[in-house]
This record gives structure tokens, sequence and C-alpha cells, in this order.
């Protein structure tokens, strides 16, 4: 059999889904990472501002804590940002599904989050998007060589 007939049948042979499942699965931390700092920042998946604090005199002692602790950026300010202990944020995880990655919260306070935020308080912005396709798209090319040893 020639190179170019062993090439072809590697070729054809290739589970991309598998290479794809792997990588992703090697960025989940990053994928979970950069959701919990959108959050942060009160931004959405796609980019617009979470919603904002009433304005009462609770709302303003409690943001004051959270600034004394460290946990709330006045700059977002009246955005909110979904933390107090930490509990919904380190409960996000992101899981692959064959052609999509899924985020989601684990945290019994999650259902209650998701209907004040919405659905896009879960995923990445486009600039955070473009970052991991940097770094995915290299090493799918890398995999798909390796494979096909060229």
């Amino acid at each position: 059999m020639s190179a170019l007939q062993d090439m072809a049948n590697r070729l054809k042979s290739i589970d991309m889904l598998q290479i794809f499942d792997n990588i992703l699965t090697g960025h989940l931390d990053q994928i979970e990472d950069m959701n919990r700092k959108q959050l942060m920042q009160g931004i959405r998946s796609d980019g617009s501002s979470m919603p904002s604090h009433s304005k009462s005199q609770m709302t303003e002692i409690y943001l004051d804590q959270k600034i004394d602790r460290g946990v709330y950026n006045q700059s977002i300010y009246p955005a909110m940002n979904f933390y107090d202990t930490g509990s919904f944020q380190n409960k996000i995880k992101a899981e692959v599904n064959l052609f999509e990655i899924e985020i989601e919260s684990t945290d019994s306070k999650a259902y209650e989050l998701e209907k004040l935020g919405g659905s896009l308080i879960y995923g990445n912005t486009q600039q955070n998007i473009d970052v991991l396709k940097g770094e995915i798209l290299p090493e799918i090319l890398k995999d798909t060589r390796s494979y096909l040893k060229i």
C-alpha cells in the first residue's frame, strides 16, 4: 500500500468529533473561569449588562458590605454580579455535548438567579470565544496532523 493510500485510509477513519471532544474537554476549566469573570464584571454572554440593583437603603448597605469584602467592583454599578458567598460561581460547570458546550450552575440558587438574569448569565462573550478559538483551533490542527501522520 502506498503512503498516499495509507493517508487516505487514515483520513476516512479519523474521528473529528473525538478530537474536538478531547480538546474542548481540556479547556472546560478555562471556559468556566471566563464565565465567572464575566459575571464578576456584571456582563452576560451577549455582552449586555446584568440586571441592575434596586436603589434602596438595604441595597446600599448590602453593596457596601460586598465592596468591603472585595467581591463587588464599584465600576460596574448598578449591575449585579451574582456574587455573595461565591457558591453560585463556584458551582458553574461546563460540559461538552456533541456539538456544543453547555454551562450551568448546580447551586441551589441557580434557578432564581436564572429567572433574574436570564439564560445569558451562562456562556462567554464573543471576545472570550475568540480567545478560545485562538487556542483551540491550533490544537485541533496539531492533533489532526498527528493522527494523519503529516
